[in-house]
């Protein structure tokens, strides 16, 4: 279902839109609450507090429903934790901003490592299948003697030559990924 037809659902009281979106959002809701000092439990109120808010607040889908269901409940949770903190102790406002930032460096860093691996392991993909089996045997620790008998190279010098021709083919693929501008 579009965004357009989820957020029309939500509103009308469609049971299969609510679980679309459950399905579809609330994973990564809980995930970022996980990783911000909450458990699922918490991650479930706040999924349904948001969902509350866009039925009682939005009359209109704007924006991407899930970037505006993110910041709904990014900002809910971050309310939480304030009103949780300050029966235990003061925290200014300037240490909240800067946990939000932080939270927020760390998920663009997750996402840009992600991109990486997915990057390189699309680039190894391409690569032939000596080559595969080289540097995989090369990551697992095996001896230059092991690798030899393994792939049947004449010498340890072929292997030491191949090595290089397979990593510089590999290095080609991963600069010829039209994402690879984005992240390196």
């Amino acid at each position: 279902m579009s965004d357009q037809e989820l957020f029309t659902g939500l509103k009308s009281g469609d049971r299969k839109s609510v679980n679309q979106l459950y399905t579809q959002f609330f994973p990564s809701v809980k995930r970022w609450i996980s990783s911000n000092s909450g458990n699922e439990a918490d991650a479930c109120d706040v999924f349904q507090d948001c969902l509350e808010t866009i039925l009682l607040k939005v009359d209109t889908l704007d924006h991407n429903l899930g970037g505006l269901i993110m910041l709904i409940c990014k900002r809910k949770w971050i309310d939480k934790v304030r009103k949780k903190t300050r029966t235990t102790k003061v925290i200014n406002e300037e240490s909240l901003r800067k946990v939000d930032e932080n939270v927020e460096e760390q998920i663009t860093k997750y996402e840009e490592e992600y991109l990486r691996h997915q990057i390189l392991d699309e680039a190894f993909g391409k690569l032939s299948g000596l080559c595969q089996n080289l540097l995989a045997l090369i990551k697992q620790g095996k001896t230059t003697g092991e690798i030899q008998g393994e792939l049947s190279f004449s010498t340890a010098n072929t292997i030491y030559r191949r090595k290089s021709a397979c990593m510089e083919r590999w290095t080609e693929y991963v600069k010829q990924d039209p994402r690879y501008s984005s992240i390196y």
